[in-house]
């Protein structure tokens, strides 16, 4: 397996090791894609292969994104919703229980800063554990979709990815591939990754959708202290 999809396949099982278990409309827009999907298994072609070379490259090309998902924490389901630096690896998300409290986070490389609690003005800021807590797992996830360099289409193929099918996600037109342990909806016209969705155990996923592809702007709140 290329070293970027082994990376994110230690992430998700590290994140589920820890503890772990989206936009409104991700559940039936993800059950759409899915059914759609019936012919799993189909080994890449080239041209398939040579996508998702591109696919994280055109990530750090487009800059940042915005996105939503649902991040499964200790066996609840958590929505999140913010904007990724690629290139910087800085990013904001604000994450919000079923029960609707909502804590804001915001990171760089080296830090993730936490709102004290929900509705608070002061921050927090810890050096990254995605080790030991998952809402930092799912910052490393974020951040690992995107490279600098195209993959190597070899390698793809040779690790068995597989063409899952094609349907549409919030009404567009999406081929869907199996790669490592990791699920990606590509948008059929450019090729841009819409959604990627890892496994966490048996019956949780952790899923991010990329809903726009450009330049973010990252504003850092002030940290009350550091925490190692």
């Amino acid at each position: 397996m290329s070293a970027r999809a082994t990376a994110v396949a230690l992430l998700v099982a590290v994140a589920f090791a820890t503890g772990c278990g989206g936009s409104d409309d991700a559940p039936s827009a993800v059950a759409a894609a899915t059914t759609a999907a019936a012919d799993r298994g189909r080994p890449v072609t080239d041209e398939q292969a040579l996508v998702l070379a591109r696919l994280l490259q055109q990530n750090w090309q487009r800059g940042g994104a915005r996105f939503t998902g649902e991040l499964p924490i200790h066996g609840t389901t958590v929505a999140m919703r913010g904007r990724v630096d690629f290139r910087s690896g800085r990013g904001t998300a604000v994450l919000r229980d079923p029960s609707g409290q909502a804590r804001r986070y915001a990171w760089t490389r080296r830090a993730v800063l936490a709102q004290a609690q929900p509705g608070s003005t002061r921050y927090v800021a810890k050096a990254p554990d995605p080790d030991g807590d998952p809402v930092h797992a799912g910052i490393s996830f974020l951040n690992l979709l995107s490279a600098e360099t195209i993959d190597n289409t070899t390698n793809i193929k040779d690790q068995n990815a597989s063409f899952a099918g094609s349907g549409t996600l919030d009404g567009i037109p999406v081929d869907v591939y199996d790669y490592g342990a990791t699920r990606y909806w590509v948008q059929r016209n450019d090729g841009l990754l819409r959604r990627v969705e890892g496994e966490f155990g048996a019956d949780a996923l952790m899923s991010v959708t990329l809903v726009s592809h450009r330049p973010v702007r990252i504003a850092l709140p002030r940290a009350s202290r550091h925490e190692r």
